[in-house]
């Protein structure tokens, strides 16, 4: 619990502070490290709203947040397969 904390407070703190693909990295290892981190769905919500392309549909393209859940998906059978401790 304490690390899901931790990890959700330093993405946080990392999309005020450093660049973008920093944070980016940051919750793709949070995906991995921390059981089930569907988390990672509101972050890149979150990157899209900060960084965000415009011009799709409705004006918005959220490639962050399907990214996001893309990865989401692609990391359960990926998660099954290794052990992190």
């Amino acid at each position: 619990m304490k690390q899901r904390v931790l990890l959700n407070s330093a993405i946080l703190v990392s999309f005020f502070v450093l660049p973008w693909w920093f944070s980016a990295l940051l919750s793709i290892a949070a995906l991995f490290l921390v059981k089930n981190f569907w988390e990672i769905i509101f972050w890149g919500f979150v990157l899209d709203i900060f960084y965000g392309i415009h011009g799709g549909t409705n004006d918005t393209f959220y490639f962050g947040t399907l990214f996001a859940l893309v990865l989401y998906v692609a990391s359960v059978p990926v998660r099954k397969r290794i052990y992190i401790s």
